[in-house]
């Protein structure tokens, strides 16, 4: 239940799409990702209380959200 605080500290990559927070950054503002395409980034960027579309995303956990 650490994978929000381990994704933030660019220590593992989201899944699918296998990129760490910052190298994910700098292709976006490079324009090097195809994100109207790519939608299981969204859940690791913004984690929500609920479980959504990407189930390997892990959900806000109450502690992260204080």
């Amino acid at each position: 239940m650490r994978d929000n605080y381990l994704f933030y500290s660019n220590r593992i990559p989201m899944r699918p799409l296998g990129k760490k927070v910052e190298e994910f950054l700098e292709q976006a503002s490079r324009g090097d990702l195809d994100l109207e395409r790519q939608h299981g980034f969204v859940q690791w960027l913004f984690p929500v209380r609920e479980t959504g579309l990407n189930l390997q995303a892990q959900p806000l956990q109450l502690h992260e959200a204080r």
